[in-house]
């Protein structure tokens, strides 16, 4: 079936994994008819599997599926949690340039809107404290072992060829400094860590961080600016 239907299949797949993750969640029910909120992202998402579309546009599918789920989700998440819009996901993969071989970690998996972009054919590493996010990430990842604990508690023994990652702020963004700070230490030798984090404070720890000696073999490629809208219709978040 895979060899017959080629990029159509693994949309199936994505629908069976977006119908599941949608029982767990309760968000089920806005499927129903004559309910608020039904049919929210099912054409974009059914477009993925029906048409030709490049990766991209299947992420934004994505995106728009998961604004079927309400706001109720994330207290069952966890604190500080933000999904990572599946766009931004995407680039942020793409950016990191995998390779087939590489070892990949996500430290934050969520429900794995960025792992789920990363390649069948590197070896994929994904974090994730809360039973419920961790079960769908795993099923969203390719060739994915996840560990059910926090990026803490994550020995830096563990190296990698590249880090994507979308932190929890925490207050003032030292959590969110703590994290990029401890994947930087995880990385191998020209190892890549790409990290979704806000502005503000932020700019002034990292700026610290970056003149001291702990990250004396960091290089800053780039820094890319997202608009201020880019978390506001991200459903989990709401």
């Amino acid at each position: 079936e895979n060899l017959a239907m080629g990029d159509k299949a693994r949309g199936l797949r994505d629908s069976f994994i977006n119908a599941y993750a949608e029982v767990l969640d309760g968000t089920w029910e806005k499927n129903l008819p004559n309910m608020e909120g039904e049919d929210i992202g099912g054409k974009e998402a059914d477009r993925s599997i029906q048409n030709e579309i490049s990766e991209f546009e299947r992420a934004k599918s994505f995106y728009y599926a998961n604004q079927k789920k309400n706001s109720k989700t994330k207290e069952a998440e966890g604190v500080d949690y933000y999904a990572t819009p599946e766009p931004v996901g995407f680039k942020m993969v793409e950016w990191a340039g995998l390779k087939a071989g590489d070892k990949v970690l996500e430290p934050s998996a969520g429900h794995g809107a960025i792992s789920r972009f990363f390649d069948a054919n590197t070896e994929n590493t994904i974090i994730e404290p809360s039973g419920k996010l961790a079960s769908v990430a795993v099923m969203n990842t390719d060739n994915a072992k996840l560990i059910q604990s926090t990026f803490e508690s994550h020995n830096v023994i563990n190296k990698y060829d590249a880090v994507i990652m979308n932190p929890p702020f925490g207050t003032a963004c030292k959590t969110a400094m703590e994290h990029v700070a401890k994947a930087f230490k995880h990385l191998r030798n020209n190892g890549r860590l790409i990290a979704l984090v806000p502005r503000g404070k932020m700019d002034e720890r990292f700026d610290k961080w970056y003149e001291s000696e702990e990250a004396k073999h960091a290089y800053k490629v780039a820094e890319i600016e997202l608009p201020a809208v880019t978390f506001k219709r991200v459903s989990l978040t709401n």
